[in-house]
């Protein structure tokens, strides 16, 4: 037994600030963008989102030029940059700040569409701009019906022609999630949704 109380919890602490302090040295000039950007994402993982937000701005401020935004080498990294900055704002429930960057993604980039216009759907979602997130959604669905976020933009699509009251749009959107994704897992939840609603 230790002699000094709270010796363990002081070495948990020492532990934790040596994992931040490493992260924090992921993410210094002497590391490759790609490294920085990586750490960036593991920041914001670990819900350390003040300093994954200040790592992906520090990103942006030496990346983010003219030059740069047309070089298809650079693509991924300043669009996942912003999107993931985006992401930041989104866990705090930010959603007109996390908009605005998932919106700069969509216009100006090639990488991450898919997971911009589905957060923007999302973000429009939680705004109560249901309008607006079924317009989004619609969008992803369309120009991306093979990515991973169409099969959950569908269903959130019927969600919020639920919530404005349009069961038959709402109906309509369970039933082509089911249709179109009968493996998705999210799948049996729409049927469930599908089915209450021709009962009504």
């Amino acid at each position: 037994m230790s002699r000094f109380p709270g010796s363990r919890m002081l070495g948990v602490g020492v532990l934790a600030l040596g994992l931040i302090l490493g992260l924090y040295a992921a993410v210094s000039a002497q590391s490759t963008p790609g490294e920085r950007f990586a750490a960036a994402v593991e920041m914001l993982n670990q819900k350390q989102l003040v300093e994954a937000r200040d790592a992906l701005t520090a990103i942006l401020t030496e990346y983010d030029t003219p030059e740069n935004r047309v070089n298809i080498e650079f693509d991924s990294l300043l669009a996942g940059s912003i999107y993931y900055l985006g992401e930041t704002y989104f866990q705090e429930d930010k959603f007109e700040e996390a908009a605005a960057r998932y919106v700069e993604v969509i216009a100006s980039f090639r990488t991450f569409r898919p997971e911009s216009y589905y957060h923007l759907g999302l973000s429009k979602h939680y705004r109560q701009d249901y309008q607006g997130a079924i317009t989004t959604f619609g969008e992803l669905v369309t120009q991306y019906p093979g990515s991973s976020q169409a099969p959950q933009a569908l269903y959130y699509q019927g969600v919020c022609h639920e919530l404005l009251k349009d069961k038959v749009s709402a109906k309509t959107a369970f039933q082509t999630m089911v249709e179109r994704y009968p493996q998705h897992a999210w799948t049996k939840k729409a049927r469930e949704k599908a089915n209450k609603m021709e009962r009504r």
